[in-house]
């Protein structure tokens, strides 16, 4: 299944927070397109989804980061 989660204008940490909870809903082999525009949660989040070996890929757009999960 295909989630999406659109955290444009929000401020950290409420994009890793809604992330995590996001990620608690998803069963494994969901996917995740989620948008950033905070420059620090653009930093922290791959950062963190690195560290706990979640499977991602980020893509830079013009309305800022979109990040490709899978659970």
């Amino acid at each position: 299944m295909l989630h999406i989660l659109d955290c444009r204008g929000l401020v950290c940490p409420m994009p890793l927070l809604k992330l995590k909870l996001k990620l608690k809903q998803m069963s494994s082999g969901d996917q995740l397109k989620l948008w950033l525009t905070d420059t620090g949660s653009k930093t922290d989040i791959p950062r963190w989804l690195n560290k706990v070996g979640m499977n991602h890929q980020t893509i830079q757009t013009q309305d800022g980061l979109l990040i490709l999960i899978k659970k």
